[in-house]
């Protein structure tokens, strides 16, 4: 004979019977029931089919209470204590590369976003001629200061080889 459970939740019927292996399945003939049929939870549904404030009998297997004697393999706690060490050296590594990975996608966008800069930048700004146009300008102003000054130092250097000539004779 085997017990089948009470039937829990939201049925028309809250039953429980005990059958033979085998026997009917609840909603089919045979089929008894712990109280009349109705819908939704009856109380009997969680306390089984025994009748109002019976509790009921447990048993315990002490042959389950015992503890049981396994025989480990030294070898084969050593070996899963270095796998277990393996384990957290890949960890590490692992991590360590991800976090690689991720500084490496924050550069590529640090470098997506400077190239989408570059490219909306207007083109006339790289055209080199202009520049070299206005240091060649510049150019061209000092050069004709440094000669201005070159012919003013070289009429005082003469004026001053005449004087030192006139210093000579006296």
């Amino acid at each position: 004979m085997a017990c089948r459970s009470c039937v829990v939740g939201f049925s028309s019927l809250s039953s429980c019977e005990v059958t033979p292996a085998g026997g009917p399945r609840p909603g089919t003939s045979g089929w008894g029931s712990c109280g009349t049929p109705g819908p939704g939870f009856s109380s009997r549904s969680f306390t089984g089919c025994e009748a109002p404030g019976t509790i009921p009998k447990v048993t315990v297997n002490p042959s389950l209470l015992v503890p049981l004697d396994l025989k480990v393999d030294p070898a084969i706690q050593q070996q899963k204590n270095q796998e277990k060490e393996e384990m957290k050296v890949l960890n590490d590594k692992f991590a360590s590369l991800i976090g690689k990975v991720q500084a490496l996608e924050q550069r590529n966008q640090l470098l997506e976003t400077r190239w989408r800069f570059l490219q909306g930048q207007d083109s006339g700004t790289f055209d080199l001629g202009h520049l070299y146009e206005e240091y060649q300008g510049r150019l061209q102003e000092e050069l004709l200061k440094v000669s201005q000054e070159r012919g003013q130092l070289e009429a005082n250097l003469l004026q001053v080889l005449q004087k030192v000539e006139e210093f000579r004779i006296r």
